[in-house]
């Protein structure tokens, strides 16, 4: 039986919710980051690990390789530095803590941190000895409340930890290094690839049409910070795109006797996730991104999945995506699967591999999976937990779930066993997946949605929702009563909003209500302000009467009109004004119903032919814009 991590650290508490993502990126030697200093004196004092036989460790792995599972990849030594192992130095605006630790011959180091906590305005960042990684910065938006905390994987056998902290906070940061890991399997690889010829499995780079689903790929980091396995943000039908995680169950499961025990639970909540560990086109890095603890939501050892929920807003994101996924119970006839494998010629970024061969039950062995054979890459233990991809769909249907060294064959567990599973709530995916049970049998891959459009408006602005899913529709809104019910029309997942001097719009957003089968299932908000030249109120010169079968249309002058032919703020005096365009559009439908250049002061419309509704009447004298919306019985 292994001793669960968290008996040495008893004090896990319930978490917060508020982490946010923390960045690792690949830098060029003595590269000046914004935001980061380096110690101006070398630190001689440098905390090393002990040193242990690692081919007796690789042995014993290798003996254990047909059991799968999540991959260990490091050796944990439990130590205790604080900052009375450090060193401080004052810099400008503050003081600096730095402390640096070694092991020799690690391909990377990680670290646990207890009792950590940052006042505001203080950060934590982590360079390795050749000054080419560097992750941070780590800041109070970033830590849960119990000061439970795990780094990422940095490349190297030594690395300098700093910490800055402003001198109006002086002395309120804490940290505690409790363990220091000792990567003796190269998880990473080298920090940029030189060649790629002949390598087991092709980069997910190489297979553009998979971009957006490698940008839900995940490496997940068990609180021991030894093991890691694959897993992916998931979608749920209603696309609120909750940070639902789907990995391997034995990543909970760390005694491996097929149950969650509520102290493996605790542990597991525990975890770190980092996402994008891929090449761009170029053959770089690409930025990654570190997400911190997360809740349990549910499992099952039959199918061998566990289902977690991510704490921090993926969503504010741009650069992740959620897989969707295939209820169905069926075979698929081919796909492809997105991993992180073992080291391979020293280059272990995101892999994909891809089968051609038709799915078969695998009989006696496990019923709750799948199996087949790859026909290009090939896959390993690290990347248990990835999923795996209807081909024609891109859908999840199944997740890896081992290989048996002796067999060609690979396992996949089946999505629609792990649908409702154990038959609980939290031992299937139905209650998380689908929480307002609408019995949908498929969703697609997406990216969270947005609202587009300008955050300062300066004339007639137009907005819609990126990433809307198909069958979507939506309702908008402004939070200003006066905006929301006179200066917006909108047309399906499009709306405009016509700016006027009448009122002023101050701390107000526009928000966006997704709706399905006429159900509210999010809401999204965007802030939005008038420009410069909407900066001060003034009058509407529009008058618009609602008679029957005709509108009348009245300009009426300014009544600040100084005999200057301009007004206190500006504005022209309407007596003067020659022409004028008045533009009426369906409030419901955005239809346009008349556009035309007026002269004089006053103009009829016809409008025995106009449904029953509102209608928006937006007037244009010269740069002036005037909005009144219009209810037509």
């Amino acid at each position: 039986m292994k001793k669960l991590y968290s008996t040495l650290f008893s004090f896990f508490l319930v978490l917060s919710s508020s982490q946010a993502q923390v960045k690792t990126n690949l830098i060029e030697p003595g590269e000046q980051v914004n935001g980061y200093q380096r110690p101006k004196s070398v630190l001689k004092d440098i905390k090393k690990m002990p040193a242990f036989e690692v081919s007796q460790i690789l042995k014993e792995d290798t003996d254990e390789r047909c059991i799968s599972g999540p991959l260990v990849f490091g050796k944990g030594f439990d130590v205790s530095y604080t900052f009375d192992d450090g060193n401080w130095e004052s810099v400008e605006g503050g003081r600096l803590w730095a402390i640096t630790i070694g092991s020799d011959g690690a391909y990377s180091l990680n670290f646990v941190f207890t009792n950590f906590f940052l006042p505001e305005g203080a950060n934590l960042y982590i360079e390795n000895e050749q000054g080419t990684v560097l992750y941070g910065p780590v800041t109070s938006a970033d830590l849960s409340d119990d000061g439970f905390f795990l780094t990422d994987i940095i490349a190297g056998d030594c690395v300098t930890i700093t910490l800055f902290e402003p001198d109006n906070v002086r002395t309120q940061s804490s940290l505690t290094i409790g363990r220091v890991i000792h990567g003796y399997k190269n998880v990473f690889g080298s920090a940029k690839r030189v060649a790629r010829e002949g390598l087991s499995s092709p980069d997910v780079v190489d297979y553009p049409e998979y971009e957006m689903e490698s940008d839900a790929i995940g490496l997940v980091l068990s609180p021991s910070g030894t093991k890691v396995c694959t897993g992916s943000l998931i979608t749920s039908a209603d696309y609120k795109f909750e940070p639902y995680f789907m990995t391997d169950y034995r990543l909970a499961d760390d005694n491996d006797d097929g149950q969650i025990t509520s102290a493996e639970k605790t542990w597991a909540e525990n975890c770190a996730f980092l996402f994008r560990n891929r090449l761009d086109a170029s053959g770089n890095p690409v930025t990654n991104y570190t997400y911190n603890t997360c809740s349990f939501c549910s499992g099952w050892a039959t199918s061998c999945f566990l289902l977690l929920r991510i704490n921090g807003n993926l969503k504010q994101n741009p650069n992740l995506a959620w897989l969707g996924w295939n209820k169905n119970a069926y075979l698929p006839s081919g796909g492809a699967v997105i991993h992180h494998p073992l080291d391979y010629s020293n280059d272990s970024y995101m892999k994909i591999s891809f089968s051609d061969t038709q799915f078969q039950t695998p009989g006696s062995v496990k019923t709750s999976c799948m199996k087949t054979k790859l026909s290009i890459g090939t896959i390993d233990q690290q990347s248990c937990g990835a999923p795996f991809l209807e081909e024609s769909s891109k859908r999840v249907v199944g997740m890896f779930y081992g290989r048996w060294a002796s067999l060609s064959w690979i396992d996949f567990t089946r999505f629609s066993m792990s649908w409702n599973g154990g038959g609980t709530s939290s031992t299937r995916l139905r209650d998380w997946l689908d929480p307002d049970g609408s019995g949908v049998s498929f969703t697609d891959t997406n990216r969270a949605m947005e609202i587009i459009g300008p955050s300062v408006i300066t004339g007639p602005s137009t907005y819609y929702v990126n990433h809307l899913p198909s069958g979507y529709m939506v309702e908008w809104h402004v939070t200003d009563s006066y905006y929301d019910r006179f200066c917006i029309s909108q047309s399906g997942n499009q709306c405009t909003i016509y700016p006027t001097s009448n009122h002023q719009l101050s701390g107000a957003s526009l928000t966006a209500h997704i709706k399905k089968s006429g159900v509210t299932v999010c809401i999204l908000s965007y802030d939005i302000s008038l420009g410069s030249n909407f900066a001060s109120a003034s009058y509407n010169p529009l008058s618009v009467h609602v008679g029957e079968g005709v509108i009348n249309i009245s300009v009426i002058p300014n009544p600040d009109y100084d005999g200057d032919h301009q007004n206190m703020d500006g504005k022209r005096d309407l007596n003067d004004i020659i022409t004028w365009k008045l533009e009426v559009s369906n409030a419901t439908t955005g239809k346009k119903m008349f556009s035309n250049n007026i002269a004089g002061a006053q103009y009829s419309i016809e409008t025995s032919g106009w449904e029953s509704g509102i209608y928006i009447f937006r007037t244009t004298i010269g740069e002036d814009v005037f909005v009144n919306k219009i209810l037509k019985k």
